[in-house]
């Protein structure tokens, strides 16, 4: 335990004493993980996932604001693009998130206008085509269709939508099936989530 400990407070000194210019080749980051606040486990599958190789940015549904609603996000997004140079961003759900519960239950009124702004195109998408269907299986629905409009979102950000038009920059979506432990993982050509062929981590009883 220690030993984490003591690695984690050398990484932070590394990140203080950066140089700007050289910012990239001195912290090796590779991917922006973009995970939900009211998952406890998300930086245990991140880190298995992408070693000590990412920066968390860790929200209230996994959301991104579309460009033009939200300076933090900006920032942050250009930081990884053009300082840190990151080669992946991904977006993560998972399963039973509070965040989805509160988008079909809570009065639109009390949201805030940011994340309204961020998970509008996911609530307009379940209304439309599973309106029909219980409140479990709309959830369900809910966390793949989220993550996608996220990665919509990225896209917005004229950073983002360069570096992946130059190949720089691949955009990945990934669902975490907190019963089953396992990984699914966005098939652009299968148009589908596919689940991994092993569980990450442990399932979260």
């Amino acid at each position: 335990m220690m030993a984490i400990v003591k690695q984690t407070f050398d990484r932070y000194l590394k990140v203080l004493k950066f140089d700007k210019d050289n910012v990239a080749e001195q912290n090796q980051i590779e991917t922006l993980f973009i995970c939900c606040s009211d998952w406890a486990h998300s930086q245990c599958v991140m880190h298995k996932q992408y070693r000590e190789n990412a920066f968390a940015l860790q929200n209230f549904g996994n959301t991104i604001a579309p460009f033009g609603y939200s300076d933090s996000d900006q920032r942050t997004l250009e930081f990884c693009v053009n300082v840190l140079k990151v080669n992946k961003i991904v977006v993560c759900g998972h399963t039973a998130c509070f965040a989805m519960k509160y988008l079909f239950s809570a009065d639109r009124s009390e949201m805030n206008q940011y994340w309204w702004a961020s998970v509008e195109q996911t609530y307009n998408i379940i209304e439309q085509y599973y309106s029909d269907r219980d409140m479990e299986a709309k959830l369900n629905v809910a966390t793949q269709e989220n993550v996608l409009c996220q990665l919509k979102n990225l896209l917005t950000y004229p950073a983002v939508s360069q570096a992946v038009g130059q190949g720089r920059i691949q955009i990945e979506g990934l669902v975490y099936d907190s019963v089953t432990g396992q990984l699914h993982y966005y098939d652009p050509q299968e148009e589908q989530f596919l689940q991994s062929i092993d569980p990450v981590m442990s399932a979260v009883v």
